[in-house]
């Protein structure tokens, strides 16, 4: 499999992670990827793990021509988040897995965020209050924005046809 990752510092410690693709789980000698370190201190909201999904259109590679939708939403695990202390516990995917595939048949779906998710706008209230007014456009999106084009311009350009066009739901991580 082919992963794309990175990660961004922000001005006080936090960072940003991103990730696209599958995971590897094996590869040939010689073979590139970009391998991002698991996030063991993820920002929570309510203890819960989540992520944040973003749309991007990109039209080419070649110059690079990337449109990010300025919506988003926010999807949370179900089960209050621990760090893992052992290779077993990073098994728990209601724990660490916010995709709704997962969640949805788990025993605290819905109960503490209503239907696991949150809409942009809850997010940057949510943020704005914690950290201080804000803290949604001036820290997290510039550098989120970034962290899609830098990932984005990693692509190989040969897995990209002229005349065509990519959507991706990109998933954000904030620690």
């Amino acid at each position: 499999g082919r992963a794309v990752g990175a990660s961004l510092g922000l001005a006080d410690g936090a960072w940003l992670g991103l990730a696209l693709g599958p995971a590897v789980t094996s590869y040939a000698r010689g073979a590139a990827f970009v391998v991002q370190k698991y996030l063991e201190r993820p920002l929570l909201v309510e203890r819960l793990k989540f992520d944040i999904r973003q749309f991007v259109l990109v039209r080419s590679l070649a110059p690079l021509e990337v449109f990010v939708y300025d919506d988003f939403y926010v999807r949370f695990a179900s089960v209050p988040y621990a760090p893992p202390t052992t290779r077993a516990m990073l098994g728990d995917r209601a724990t660490h897995l916010t995709n709704m595939q997962v969640q949805k048949d788990v025993d605290g779906f819905n109960k503490t965020v209503a239907e696991n998710q949150w809409s942009g706008a809850q997010l940057r209230a949510h943020l704005d209050a914690r950290f201080g007014a804000g803290t949604w456009d001036t820290r997290v999106r510039p550098r989120m924005l970034r962290l899609i084009v830098e990932a984005m311009a990693a692509w190989d350009r040969s897995n990209h046809r002229a005349n065509s066009y990519e959507i991706f739901g990109v998933d954000v991580m904030l620690d």
